[in-house]
């Protein structure tokens, strides 16, 4: 009998990874595809990390020699869904009148962050051999034409 709930789990399973990885991977491209720019200009950037209480660089340290520095092309394809969520979260620490600040380090709409967590968590399941709920399912597949068309409309609206 145990064997045969286990057989079902990996049928399971393996339909989840077929389904949701490319959705997965899809949504990852799009949203790196939007803020392409943005994220090319923070890879190899110092921001502050509060559990080492020490400054640490995003994607890569930046090289010694300046000018080999600005002929690197960073690719942002190459951010995983991780550091995506965690990009979310990073800060700068910025030292004013002898004090310091802590500002936000990337900048982000409320509804990626919150996308982009879904997502990882989601990945994160699958590719350590969990099933997923049928609500973390559902809300991936609803909302993946929506964030697709969200990200990838080239227009934009003046406001005058």
């Amino acid at each position: 009998m145990e064997d045969k709930k286990r057989e079902e789990l990996m049928r399971e399973l393996s339909s989840q990874l077929r389904t949701c990885l490319p959705l997965i991977e899809e949504e990852r491209q799009a949203f790196i595809r939007a803020e392409h720019g943005r994220l090319q200009a923070v890879m190899g950037k110092e921001y502050w990390d509060r559990e080492k209480e020490a400054p640490a660089f995003f994607h890569g340290e930046p090289t010694e020699d300046a000018q080999l520095e600005s002929l690197v092309e960073r690719d942002p394809y190459d951010i995983s869904l991780e550091e995506l969520v965690q990009l979310s979260e990073m800060e700068k620490r910025v030292e004013r009148l002898g004090t310091y600040s802590y500002l936000a380090f990337f900048h982000m709409y409320p509804e990626d962050k919150e996308r982009l967590r879904l997502l990882f968590h989601l990945y994160r399941r699958l590719t350590h051999g969990n099933v997923c709920g049928l609500p973390e399912i559902k809300q991936l597949e609803e909302g993946h034409d929506f964030y697709i068309r969200q990200k990838t409309e080239s227009a934009v609206r003046v406001i005058r």
